[in-house]
């Protein structure tokens, strides 16, 4: 056994392990890394219905506002990277704060990429859809073809993708 644990420290390995530079190589790694593997995880989340015939407005965690009209049922999902909003039904107004990472808005077969603030999309058949601008400027990549989707859906860090099919 003293051979063995002799032999151990006087291997490369064991010098190298011991090196200052591969610790704070593992530090760095450690510390730059790690949270960039935690953000594809969704911060937030949830399903918003309004089933009452008047306009309800929900703030965003990060600023945004979503206004729904009766009916409406959307879900939105923030990560680190993205903030994905997709309309399932009715009529959705959105004022997007202005954040790094891109606000896309799925409905029906269109993808809505927020440029600047205000947008109005309306969803009352799966085939119709309707996007009305307030205020800015908005891009609109119709129809979003099934790998578009998929990226959208499980929320990835493609938004150079989308925005170049924009």
């Amino acid at each position: 056994m003293q051979w063995f644990i002799q032999h151990y420290r006087d291997s490369r390995l064991f010098k190298w392990a011991t090196n200052s530079t591969l610790l704070a190589v593992l530090i760095h790694l450690m510390i730059m890394e790690v949270p960039s593997w935690l953000h594809r995880a969704p911060i937030y989340e949830r399903w918003l219905v309004d089933q009452r015939s008047e306009a309800r407005c929900e703030s965003l965690p990060e600023g945004s506002r979503a206004c729904l009209d009766g009916g409406a049922e959307i879900r939105v999902r923030f990560d680190g990277s993205t903030r994905n909003v997709e309309v399932l039904h009715g009529t959705v107004s959105f004022v997007v704060q202005n954040d790094t990472r891109p606000f896309d808005v799925l409905a029906g077969r269109i993808l809505v990429h927020d440029v600047s603030t205000g947008f109005l999309v309306s969803m009352q058949q799966p085939d119709l859809t309707r996007v009305a601008v307030t205020e800015g400027r908005v891009r609109i990549v119709a129809p979003a073809d099934t790998d578009l989707r998929s990226q959208f859906a499980r929320g990835l860090e493609k938004a150079g993708d989308i925005r170049s099919r924009c």
